[in-house]
């Protein structure tokens, strides 16, 4: 906790916060461009977990076990009524896709590419080169 702590103070309490809302923002946008669609509104979008919707016929175990496997980013399932319906990520090799701690735009690149290339292997066509795009667009706030 103290090093965590030192880190925060060291870059600045509100730098960190601009920092995992660009980030947030970046990852929501470059994986709509894609074609993939937050599970929330965007009024009540959290910016430290990210919920996206599957595509349909997209197989939850397998998207998220190939994402693992092949790229190394976690990515956690939803729970309830919205198991195998959407997919928490968190930006880093760990993905729910989230947005905290030491996410930066190389995560959310790395993060983004990932799952698009994924969804190529699975069959789907996906825009990654839009999504990239427009995450890098955002991530020029920082």
């Amino acid at each position: 906790y103290r090093e965590a702590l030192a880190m925060i103070l060291e870059e600045g309490l509100q730098n960190v916060f601009k920092r995992h809302k660009v980030c947030s923002d970046a990852l929501y946008s470059g994986l709509s461009a894609m074609g993939l669609s937050p599970f929330a509104k965007e009024e009540d979008r959290s910016i430290s977990i990210i919920a996206l919707n599957y595509l349909d016929g997209l197989e939850d175990k397998t998207f998220r076990s190939t994402l693992a496997d092949k790229f190394k980013v976690l990515v956690a399932g939803g729970f309830g009524d919205l198991k195998g319906k959407v997919f928490r990520a968190v930006s880093y090799t760990h993905l729910r896709v989230g947005c905290m701690g030491e996410v930066s735009p190389y995560h959310v690149m790395r993060t983004i590419s990932a799952i698009s290339a994924t969804l190529s292997m699975m069959g789907y066509d996906v825009d990654a080169q839009a999504g990239l795009k427009t995450a890098e667009e955002k991530l020029k706030a920082l």
